[in-house]
């Protein structure tokens, strides 16, 4: 995703940590000895396959140790969780990644993630040979990745000739029945599985996999039961960092894994995986550059596994253009005509619940689909309780603020719904709309669409309307229309004025020829707190469905602003009746077809909310 603020993000990660040479190569493996230590590469995946990225992320390296995780999982798969607990237990040792040793009692490794307990691992991968055992991890492992990974043979050959230790812990193993066969095909196999070559890229989307409950959000296949998954990362979670683990679960709170290729591969369940890349190695045989980083980004974009919060896909409470969603105003035959061809320019996006990294990551991606179409953003935070913890210098904040102020640099326009103050307080660009009501933001964003494509001679809200104009009349003759007029009487009204109360007895048709009015009902018994019903404009009439029905007024009448009305009263309409009943009748047909077409306007406007519900 090309200009988005994750990474931007990235690269500032990036800039901060590349002058990072702390740590050393991991030079017991000749071969891992020779890469080039400067490089350095940083993506974040998340749950649903979206790829954020900067750096050295396409260059291949070995998965080393971080292929323990995949290779368990595996072997679960193949023989069940009760055999493989009889093999390998779940308990965090504090050992050393390549420590010589079994549990005390069980005489089984302590778990799945230091040396001892992956080669049985590997162990019990059902295979009739050696090389079919591989072919089955290497495959297992594209899937993941959603691509073919392939072997490197040079460091394989380096492991085989100087992997001493592992094959001490291999016949280790053997000698207390922990894996069967010869141990030194096992342990082929295990430098095998060590020394498949992926890129940064490709253990995030692995690790992608894993938040997704063993779903590969790249190609759709599940791969790994969700149970397994949950039993991968509680192991992750506790033992993944081996003797750093209590450290590293207090300072990042990310269940991860590392290698002494340079990998550290994070994933938060249901959220995202964040892998990095970076060959100098601290003294845990963790990646330095990668530990700094994921610490940073852990503290900065509030990721610690205990800072619980809604998942990404809730924040997003419904998404919309004003051509599907119109205001409470009602608007000219002409402005709803251009609202509806270029509705779709303005686009709402209403937020909920608590946001932080993975739910702002959602708005932001959001906010770049289809952004070149859009003229104008509204962000309805109406229904949204925090976002991270408030503070100025937050980096989730600073992301969702660059997207719109990316969008201004484009000549789009911006719009913030905030009943709550909280960007009243913190918005400093003068050029984001701020409004208390979502209603004040689609009426404002109307009237900006109208002003860019309507034409200058169209009829507007704001335009004086003449009584011949009203389409009220369009069925009227030339004669019925002066006749009609002449029983009107003119009324003014200031802005704020009451015109109507709710049970009033309906008194006649009201025709707005200047001015804005609004039918109000109050919300419970505060009389102070009324909810808007709709708007009318110059053009339009109030009045006729309840002199039709015969009903008592249902919503108070205020001005907006002020307003000339003509008024046609009871007493007017008998008259008509009895000395014009062709008048009379053209008026009862001009109701009955207003009455159509706001019924018709208000299902449309319904089914569509309908609609974007049940998306």
């Amino acid at each position: 995703m090309t200009n988005s603020p994750i990474e931007k993000y990235l690269e500032d990660i990036y800039k901060r940590f590349i002058k990072n040479n702390d740590g050393q190569l991991a030079d017991y493996i000749p071969e891992l000895a020779t890469v080039d230590p400067d490089r350095f590469g940083l993506v974040l995946a998340t749950a649903d396959g979206q790829v954020y990225k900067y750096g050295d992320t396409s260059d291949e390296f070995t998965i080393q140790s971080i292929s323990k995780p995949f290779t368990y999982g595996l072997a679960i798969s193949d023989n069940g969780f009760d055999y493989v607990d009889r093999k390998i237990d779940v308990e965090a040792s504090g050992d050393a990644y390549n420590e010589i040793s079994l549990d005390a009692d069980t005489h089984r490794p302590k778990n799945a993630m230091i040396n001892a307990g992956a080669i049985t691992s590997t162990s019990l991968i059902r295979a009739a040979s050696s090389e079919e055992r591989y072919e089955r991890i290497r495959e297992f492992f594209s899937k993941f990745a959603a691509r073919d990974l392939s072997l490197d043979q040079a460091v394989y050959n380096s492991e085989l000739e100087t992997g001493h230790r592992n094959r001490a812990i291999a016949w280790m193993l053997k000698n207390f029945d922990i894996i069967e066969g010869n141990p030194e095909e096992v342990i082929r196999s295990y430098f095998e599985q060590c020394s498949t070559l992926v890129s940064t890229e490709d253990l995030a989307i692995m690790g992608a996999t894993l938040a997704n409950n063993g779903v590969n959000p790249i190609s759709g296949e599940e791969i790994l039961d969700s149970s397994i998954v949950e039993r991968i990362l509680s192991v992750m979670m506790t033992a993944g960092m081996y003797d750093g683990a209590g450290d590293w679960m207090t300072s990042v709170g990310i269940p991860a894994k590392s290698g002494v290729g340079g990998g550290i591969l994070g994933v938060l369940p249901g959220q995202l995986a964040i892998a990095v890349f970076s060959p100098l190695l601290d003294r845990h045989g963790s990646s330095a550059r990668g530990v700094a980083a994921f610490e940073t980004i852990s503290s900065d974009l509030n990721l610690h596994i205990m800072n619980v919060n809604k998942s990404a896909s809730s924040v997003i409470k419904s998404i919309y253009t004003i051509d599907e969603r119109p205001s409470i105003l009602r608007r000219t035959t002409d402005e709803e005509e251009v609202l509806d061809k270029y509705g779709y320019k303005a686009k709402v996006i209403e937020a909920e619940g608590d946001i932080l990294f993975s739910g702002a990551e959602t708005l932001i991606r959001e906010s770049m689909k289809d952004a070149d179409d859009i003229d104008i953003f509204i962000y309805d935070n109406t229904l949204v309780k925090s976002i991270t913890d408030g503070n100025e210098e937050d980096i989730v904040r600073k992301m969702m603020y660059e997207v719109g102020e990316e969008k201004l640099a484009q000549g789009k326009r911006v719009v913030i719904v905030d009943p709550s103050g909280r960007y009243l307080d913190n918005n400093t660009n003068e050029d984001i709309k701020v409004f208390k009501s979502t209603e004040s933001a689609l009426q404002w964003a109307e009237e900006k669409i109208l002003k860019k494509y309507s034409d200058p001679d169209v009829n507007t809200s704001s335009s004086i309307v003449p009584i011949n104009d009203f389409e009220f009349f369009t069925n009227f003759d030339e004669k019925q229309i002066k006749d009609f007029v002449d029983l009107l009487k003119p009324l003014s009204y200031k802005n704020g004025d009451k015109i109507a109360s709710v049970g009033d007895e309906n008194k006649g048709i009201y025709f707005i020829t200047k001015g804005k009015v609004t039918a109000s009902k109050k919300e419970g018994n505060n009389s102070q707190n009324y909810r808007r019903i709709t708007i009318l404009i110059a053009g339009m009439t109030f009045g006729e469905i309840a002199l039709a029905s015969g009903d008592k007024a249902k919503f108070d009448i205020w001005c907006q602003a002020d307003t000339e009305l003509l008024y046609l009263s009871k007493g007017a309409i008998n008259k008509m009746t009895i000395e014009n009943p062709s008048l009379a009748a053209a008026m009862w047909k001009a109701i009955a077809l207003d009455g159509y077409s706001l019924f018709d306007r208000t299902l449309r406007q319904l089914s569509s909310r309908v609609e974007q519900e049940e998306i």
